[in-house]
């Protein structure tokens, strides 16, 4: 399995983030502030697909991958608690659910770790929570 089954991955999780009413309530330009490269001038608050690694997870019966994905999400909101939300949403919507793709079985989809901080002097917040998906190609 290559950079292909990453591919499979992005699109499963932009579909599932881009859907979610939930989360498209909580963005400013809704299902449009999901990104995997942000336009200039995006307003706040948005979401990025982001930094992706690629791991061999090959067994004795058959050959996978373990993929790690950021998902960032960003505010310009004072404090936390609105980067919080649309966190507290994210991972609801992505650890442990169950994706199917037509070329890949995606084993399981797990939250790894987050972490906040400030950016650009304190005008904006950043948060980036880190999912494992590990997927095996269809038979």
């Amino acid at each position: 399995m290559s950079t292909d089954s990453q591919w499979a991955v992005q699109t499963l999780l932009f579909d599932r983030l881009q859907n979610d009413v939930s989360l498209q309530a909580l963005l400013s330009q809704g299902s449009e502030s999901i990104f995997d490269h942000v336009p200039d001038n995006t307003a706040y608050p948005y979401c990025v697909i982001g930094a992706m690694s690629l791991a061999s997870n090959d067994t004795k019966t058959g050959t996978g991958v373990v993929i790690r994905v950021s998902i960032d999400s960003y505010s310009r909101v004072k404090g936390f608690k609105e980067l919080k939300s649309i966190m507290v949403q994210i991972s609801s919507l992505l650890d442990r659910h169950d994706f199917t793709h037509p070329e890949h079985d995606i084993i399981s989809t797990r939250f790894i770790s987050s972490q906040i901080e400030n950016r650009d002097g304190g005008q904006s917040r950043q948060g980036r929570q880190i999912f494992e998906i590990i997927t095996e190609p269809k038979v």
